[in-house]
């Protein structure tokens, strides 16, 4: 099954990124590899970068770029999940030793999110505004759990 949405995975940590590109490929996202220096370019379908390691620094410019140009949310998978520096620059932030499963979710939650922004104007990114926007993401998804399927 083929999902809305766009799936970009940094590959400063080329085997993490391969299992999340395989992850989010049986999920039925378009996948893209991104290079940790490279441009990213605005796009229609709601998309979200995975980003699985840092710049010197404890810092990512990729991820910097991506959530300041183009208002993507942002995902870290690293060994460096613990540092405070790393928290404040990314929507969520997990592990390498994260169940790919909770990635997909939560990077699918995060692609629901940015499509009802697109939807209803919505531009604010408080942590209020934020829960608002998860609550609904939460009850959209029951709902279509429980809707019968129409041939």
């Amino acid at each position: 099954m083929k999902n809305d949405g766009r799936v970009l995975i940094s590959t400063h940590d080329l085997p993490t990124a391969g299992r999340l590109r395989a992850a989010f490929d049986e999920a039925g996202y378009e996948t893209d590899l991104v290079t940790p220096t490279e441009r990213l370019s605005d796009n229609d379908a709601p998309t979200v970068l995975i980003v699985t390691g840092l710049d010197d620094g404890d810092t990512s410019r990729l991820a910097s770029r991506a959530a300041a140009e183009l208002h993507l949310p942002v995902c870290a998978v690293t060994d460096d999940a613990g540092s405070s520096a790393l928290l404040g620059g990314f929507d969520e932030v997990f592990g390498s030793d994260v169940d790919l499963d909770d990635v997909v979710l939560l990077g699918r939650r995060a692609m629901e999110r940015q499509h009802l922004r697109a939807l209803t104007g919505i531009v604010g990114r408080t942590d209020a505004m934020h829960q608002v926007l998860e609550r609904v993401v939460q009850i959209l998804s029951l709902i279509h759990i429980s809707e019968p399927t129409r041939h």
